[in-house]
């Protein structure tokens, strides 16, 4: 890797400039949408950059570059058809410690700009390391096509919420869970359809119900054979895992016992009781040391840790 890759803030920092032609105009929009202040030098400006100019939101120097331009800079970008003044741009801004991106010469500035797919606040940056950036833009484009704009939507929303999630779900682990659900599920589906306010609602149901079970403890299930919810099970203390072998179970378990199980736990039709299939669950749900180890018989002695 021969860049360092990074999201670098220019909100309300000045960035210059060198050029007035459509190659600085394409920088100078990626600044503006950035939020910084712009300075542009250059003799005369394209239509697009006087209008920019005419508008208020840039400041245009009109004369060609001179050495000490650069003074306050926060950054720059030499874009003149001129690789002389190009070049003595990059210098001076070695000297200042000002990071230059040279354009279409990226081996004499000192950082280099990515294609990008913008989906705000999500954002993609794509870069070859200045080796063919026909290629990147190609590969920008196919990313723009698995990349909907419904992503931007969505980490909008679980912007607003990542606070009160921060503060209502303590537990790091318990968060990641959440937002896996949250960002897979129903309220991502509602998002890439324009629902937003349904989304928001949803979002809002499935916090309170992080809420009301926090701390608890999930359940993965896995088995092959005929099922029996009546298998006694043996927990080793000083073990964190209860293991279930293929041998010993004998084809009696599967998922459909295990999930029938499980209903039953969640709905109170089968009580808390014994050494059986329930402790086990009855035990994961409230978040006690035990974990579930099933090896399906007809795979023989391999156990799938789960």
């Amino acid at each position: 890797m021969q860049h360092l890759p990074i999201f670098l803030s220019v909100r309300d920092q000045r960035c210059v400039v060198i050029g007035g032609g459509e190659i600085a105009t394409r920088k100078v929009v990626q600044l503006m949408r950035s939020g910084a202040t712009v300075r542009v030098i250059a003799p005369q400006l394209c239509p697009s950059l006087a209008k920019f100019a005419g508008e208020g939101r840039l400041e245009h120097v009109a004369r060609a570059y001179r050495e000490g331009d650069l003074d306050g800079a926060y950054l720059a970008f030499a874009a003149t058809d001129d690789e002389t003044v190009n070049q003595a741009v990059a210098v001076e801004g070695e000297q200042r410690r000002v990071p230059v991106n040279v354009v279409d010469n990226p081996e004499h500035g000192s950082f280099i700009m990515p294609s990008v797919i913008d989906r705000s606040p999500v954002v993609a940056a794509v870069s070859t390391g200045g080796a063919s950036p026909v290629l990147a833009r190609l590969i920008r484009s196919r990313l723009e096509s698995v990349i909907p704009a419904g992503y931007g939507r969505l980490a909008e929303l679980a912007g607003r919420f990542r606070d009160r999630v921060k503060q209502m779900i303590a537990d790091p682990a318990d968060r990641r869970r959440f937002w896996d659900c949250i960002l897979q599920g129903g309220v991502a589906e509602r998002v890439f359809s324009g629902h937003m306010h349904e989304a928001e609602l949803l979002l809002e149901r499935e916090l309170d119900q992080a809420r009301e079970h926090a701390g608890m403890g999930e359940v993965y299930l896995v088995g092959g054979g005929p099922g029996d919810l009546s298998i006694p099970l043996q927990f080793f203390p000083d073990e964190p895992v209860l293991q279930i072998r293929g041998e010993d179970l004998d084809g009696r378990i599967d998922v459909f016992s295990l999930g029938v199980l499980l209903y039953e736990i969640l709905c109170r039709r089968r009580p808390f009781e014994g050494d059986t299939l329930t402790t086990l669950v009855y035990q994961i749900l409230h978040h006690e040391p035990a974990s579930l180890v099933v090896a399906r018989p007809d795979l023989g002695p391999r156990i799938e840790n789960l």
